[in-house]
């Protein structure tokens, strides 16, 4: 985005859904808050820090204003009886115009009889699955068993 507009994609996003007055939760000093577009959850919260495009420009303001945000997120997903959440805060490791410190914060909801939760914050916010089994490992085993011998 920042390559073809020479605009930063954040500030952008902000902007726009200001102008239209549909997704924009908050507009903040320190903070912006808005429901994503296209939701990874049931819910999809992203906050974006103002003015930091690094973890040198995060001040006790920032801070201070996420802490207050959260509590208030907190509550509106207690309300609808929602306990646990997934959240991931990107922080460019250096300043980089094209990026902004931001944030998103997902509900996990809860399965079946033994309150499984759903999904886990690399699958559905770093879109990073996780397996525990070796996929060589488990045709081996297949194969040793004769599970698809017909």
């Amino acid at each position: 985005f920042y390559a073809e507009h020479q605009k930063n994609y954040y500030e952008t996003l902000m902007e726009e859904e200001a102008k239209l007055g549909q997704r924009l939760i908050k507009s903040g000093k320190h903070i912006s808050w808005l429901h994503a577009f296209a939701p990874k959850s049931h819910l999809d919260f992203v906050g974006v820090f103002q003015g930091t495009s690094s973890l040198e420009q995060l001040n006790d303001g920032h801070w201070q204003a996420l802490a207050q945000d959260l509590v208030k997120i907190f509550r509106y997903l207690d309300s609808k009886g929602l306990a646990s959440f997934n959240m991931l805060l990107h922080v460019p490791i250096r300043e980089n115009p094209a990026d902004l410190v931001h944030l998103r914060l997902v509900p996990r909801l809860t399965i079946g009889l033994l309150q499984t939760s759903d999904i886990n914050f690399l699958q559905l916010l770093h879109q990073e699955p996780l397996s525990y089994k070796v996929p060589e490992e488990v045709v081996q085993a297949m194969n040793r068993l004769g599970i698809m011998q017909d």
